[in-house]
């Protein structure tokens, strides 16, 4: 029976992360349920393990980073792709790992796709100034050139990236668990706590408070 084996890979993943973990959770208990499909995921840890398809691999821990790691080597990176030997590689962030997996591909020729969860220009600026943009577009286009596919959660995220001259854009919206989101969980006595009267516009903004989600999600609305 021919098994198609999915890896991705990321530094975008803590105890307590967000967006790119519930992602890659959900993702990986989808495809662990479907037959014919392999699915692994690679993301840094204290120490390599490994545990119902999940690999952690050696990376230090980010000084105040919230559980984040930030991975220095390629090479651990690269050689567990090697082991691995995956079909295709899926990469969530744009660091070292999106270029340890760039680098597995040449001696396992598969696809590597890359998904820009996350406007890096933007990001970057936001932190330092407008003065370093160029640098960091410079960046993302040569990094995401280099993928046989790029996806971006929306339009306007890959517009950006065809602006910057990255080929193989395709969106990719991202889903919501409409079991947990259902109109059968409402709390029908929030519109009274809130004073909102039934014929009101209820907006509610659920993720981090960073600039530029803020941004993001006004620009999407």
């Amino acid at each position: 029976m021919f098994i198609v084996h999915i890896a991705d890979i990321t530094m975008f993943y803590a105890p307590a992360s967000g967006g790119v973990r519930t992602y890659l959770d959900a993702k990986h208990h989808r495809l662990c349920t479907r037959p014919k499909i392999r699915h692994s995921l690679l993301i840094p840890g204290a120490f390599f393990s490994e545990q119902d398809g999940i690999y952690t691999v050696p990376a230090p821990a980010l000084p105040f980073g919230k559980g984040y790691r930030f991975p220095l080597r390629l090479a651990p990176w690269r050689n567990v792709l090697h082991d691995l030997q995956p079909d295709l590689i899926e990469v969530g962030d744009p660091y070292l790992t999106a270029w340890a997996a760039l680098d597995a591909r040449r001696q396992l020729d598969v696809p590597v796709i890359g998904f820009y969860h996350s406007d890096l220009p933007l990001l970057i600026s936001n932190r330092m100034g407008n003065w370093v943009t160029p640098n960091v577009e410079a960046y993302v286009s040569k990094l995401y050139g280099n993928f046989d596919r790029v996806l971006a959660p929306s339009r306007i995220m890959a517009d950006k990236l065809t602006g910057l001259g990255v080929k193989n854009v395709f969106v990719q919206p991202l889903g919501v668990d409409l079991q947990t989101f259902h109109p059968d969980a409402r709390d029908t006595g929030l519109r009274a706590e809130l004073g909102v009267d039934e014929n009101t516009h209820l907006l509610i903004f659920a993720g981090r408070g960073s600039k530029e989600k803020t941004c993001r999600s006004c620009s999407t609305a």
